[in-house]
């Protein structure tokens, strides 16, 4: 009679069932990479017959978890005899292995003709994955007064579970880690995440921190690494319109400076203003100040800072909040003049323009009709409140003047 079959799938270990032996070679656990191909062997003697008899019929199949696998069906499965039933080599060959479909435990079960009970040998196939990504990270603000920091390591999604150790150069730290797993996203894998709570000095400066990702013999194991590190060059910058010491920024918009330094893990940075301490903004090295107000104006600095060294930025920054004036009014021969404009006699006038408490020092533009004229007078009065009421005089001896008041910043 022709045997039934069934397809299976996997890799290599030792063999958990003892069977009987009716088999010539037994089925054997197997581990394998996925993509690899593999072997699932069982094969029978066909001249073995407790009842004394020098021939015996039998018929297979093959189970995978549970479930019948028709060898002659699937497409990554054959037998690696194409005449089996001749020859009773009942193994298998799996191209290609899937985790999904070949991580499973296999049967190769047999049954003698007229017998009622059939016997089976199990295979344990195990896919091998390596982990799709592995990462080494800082976990952010963790580190304490007694400098110790704390890192991530994170292999994603691997079969099986990553074992991750830990060094600083040469030096096993392993021990002040600890490890957690959990489902990975692809089915039958593991993401394993190890966490180092480790206490640094400023001896570590320039060290390299390695966490080392194992998942089997029969795969490549993975190292990630960050040198530890502080550079003493901190410098400010900022992308609001440039003076030539700082920055100029309208009143009421925003302005952002960063605090450029360069280090792992990222250090903490300490704003000043006027060289006193304005702000801490943790391991963020951008500074907003949204909506700006006149009183911040002046010099700002930042430091950065971590277990490695302690450095001030080499430059400062100056910022010049303007502020348009509050209040524009003309006057002639000393009365108001509603409009931003008058029309005089040939008559000799003084006419005064005035911009009330703005900042920087700006510039009245007079003009005469439509003519830009020259030499006004320009008085700059400082008020309590470190604005500036600029006043300019222009005597006007002509017809026709057409006086407009801007205020420049």
């Amino acid at each position: 009679m022709a045997a039934v079959n069934l397809g299976v799938v996997l890799i290599l270990c030792e063999a958990l069932v003892i069977v009987k032996t009716q088999f010539l070679e037994q089925p054997r656990d197997t581990t394998a990479a996925a993509g690899a191909n593999v072997t699932l062997f069982c094969i029978f003697d066909l001249t073995y017959d407790a009842g004394g008899e020098e021939f015996i019929q039998i018929t297979s199949r093959w189970l995978r978890d549970g479930t019948e696998v028709i060898v002659t069906n699937e497409d990554r499965y054959s037998y690696s005899d194409a005449e089996y039933y001749k020859t009773g080599d009942h193994s298998i060959d799996i191209q290609a292995l899937q985790l999904d479909i070949d991580d499973a435990e296999f049967y190769c079960q047999w049954q003698q003709q007229g017998s009622l009970n059939p016997e089976s040998g199990r295979i344990s196939l195990t896919v091998l994955m390596e982990p799709q990504s592995v990462t080494i990270s800082q976990i952010a603000n963790a580190s304490s007064p007694d400098d110790t920091l704390q890192f991530a390591c994170v292999s994603n999604s691997s079969k099986p579970a990553a074992n991750i150790s830990w060094s600083l150069n040469e030096e096993d730290i392993t021990s002040d880690s600890q490890a957690t797993e959990e489902p990975g996203f692809i089915e039958k894998t593991f993401t394993t995440k190890s966490i180092l709570s480790h206490v640094f000095s400023s001896d570590d400066d320039e060290k390299t921190l390695r966490c080392h990702v194992y998942i089997h013999d029969d795969l490549t194991a993975i190292d990630k690494s960050e040198t530890l590190y502080l550079s003493e060059t901190v410098v400010i910058s900022s992308t609001n319109k440039p003076t030539s010491d700082g920055v100029i920024v309208l009143a009421e918009q925003k302005l952002v400076m960063n605090c450029d330094a360069n280090g792992y893990p990222e250090p903490f940075y300490t704003w000043m203003y006027d060289d006193a301490e304005y702000q801490s903004t943790g391991t963020i090295n951008e500074l907003v100040i949204e909506p700006i107000a006149f009183q911040d104006s002046g010099s700002y600095s930042c430091q950065a800072t971590s277990v490695f060294g302690d450095y001030k930025s080499t430059n400062t920054m100056n910022v010049i909040v303007a502020v348009p004036p509050e209040d524009v009014t003309m006057t002639m021969d000393g009365d108001a003049v509603e409009e931003d404009s008058v029309t005089l006699t040939a008559d000799e006038h003084v006419v005064c323009c005035t911009a009330s408490k703005g900042f920087p020092e700006g510039t009245v533009e007079w003009q005469l009709d439509g003519t830009a004229i020259d030499g006004a007078v320009t008085l700059h009065d400082s008020e309590d409140d470190g604005t500036v009421t600029d006043i300019e005089v222009e005597n006007i001896f002509e017809k026709g003047l057409d006086g407009r008041a801007h205020k420049m910043s």
